[in-house]
Parts: structure tokens; sequence; C-alpha cells
């Protein structure tokens, strides 16, 4: 669909002069119109086109409104993994690299 859009946006037209343009510039070129005569829609969709939309603020929070509570299990995951090597007769010591 995409494609069959800008297939006849980019199709020849003529403007109201009796020049040449493409189909996309008769869409700006009216939409920039309604929007000089106070259309509200048209001006919010300039602003977005050309500033881009504004940032939405988004605030997470946890049940009923406290804060939000983080579940982890992370000591259970080092200990497997601690199990899983010495098991293994993994006994190399962690020498910090040296």
């Amino acid at each position: 669909m995409r494609d069959a859009i800008m297939v006849a946006l980019k199709r020849e037209a003529t403007d109201a002069d009796g020049k040449k343009t493409r189909k996309l510039n008769q869409i700006a070129t009216k939409l920039v119109e309604l929007a000089v005569n106070g259309d509200m829609q048209a001006i919010k969709e300039i602003g977005d086109r050309v500033d881009g939309r504004p940032a939405q603020a988004m605030e997470l929070t946890g049940k009923d409104g406290g804060p939000v509570e983080i579940e982890t299990n992370a000591r259970e995951q080092l200990a497997h993994i601690v199990s899983r090597h010495t098991s293994a007769g993994d006994t190399t010591e962690d020498t910090g690299g040296a």
C-alpha cells in the first residue's frame, strides 16, 4: 500500500497557475493554506512533521501508586553458576586478572 501511495504522490500534476508540479506538492500547499487560515489540525500536522511530535511523559508506579518493586534471583543464579563450576572440578582461583 505504501508503495502505491508513493507512486501516486510522485505523479505529475498541474498547479493553479498551470505550472507542472507533483501531487505531493499540491497536498503540502493545501496543508499550509489550511494552517494559515487557522485550521488547528493542519497547524498541528505541520508542527509534528517539521519539529517532530512532542515527547510523551510516562510515569511508572507500583501497586496502588507505590514504588515499582523489582524482583531478582541474582543470588540463586550466582549460586547455581558457582556450584556448576565447583562440581565440574573447576578449582581455578580468580586472581583479579593477574
